[in-house]
Order: C-alpha cells, then sequence, then structure tokens
C-alpha cells in the first residue's frame, strides 16, 4: 500500500474527481476536461474541501505521473500566471 503525504491529498483534491489505484493518480475529470490536464486544473483549484469515496475504478487510466509530477507542474503553471499578472 502506498502512502501519499496530507499536503499532497490537500493540494491535488480540491475540486473535480480524481481516481487513485495503489496510491497512484489514474483518471482525473473536471468540468472542462479530463486527464492529465484535468488533474492540473484540480490541483489549481482555489475551493478547501474534499472528500474520499471507495468505489472501484471503471475508467480507463488517463494519466501516467505521480502526484509529485502533477504538483510539480500544477505550481510551475500556476508561477508562470502569477509572473503575467
Amino acid at each position: 500500500m502506498a502512502e501519499i503525504p496530507p499536503f499532497a491529498v490537500y493540494q491535488v483534491l480540491e475540486s473535480g474527481r480524481m481516481w487513485f489505484a495503489s496510491g497512484r493518480p489514474i483518471h482525473a475529470e473536471s468540468e472542462k476536461c479530463e486527464g492529465f490536464d484535468a488533474a492540473i486544473v484540480i490541483a489549481n483549484a482555489k475551493r478547501e474541501r474534499f472528500r474520499f469515496e471507495a468505489q472501484s475504478v471503471t475508467h480507463e487510466p488517463t494519466i501516467e505521473a505521480s502526484v509529485t509530477e502533477l504538483l510539480l507542474e500544477a505550481c510551475r503553471i500556476q508561477d508562470e500566471e502569477e509572473q503575467k499578472g
């Protein structure tokens, strides 16, 4: 069983929906996209709530990145947006 640090859970699960298998993100959905792009949207969301639900995964994997890779990319995008001001 893989462990995900609490800060990663807080940052990743803010809005939209994300599915994990063995501690790795495998699929995400937001209002406008899915997969890696949706995971980035979720990581950069401003909402501060999350909910865990245990269920079987019915989606084909659309993400081939770790939580760390997703967070690093989300931070890079957020930094670029802040620099544009």
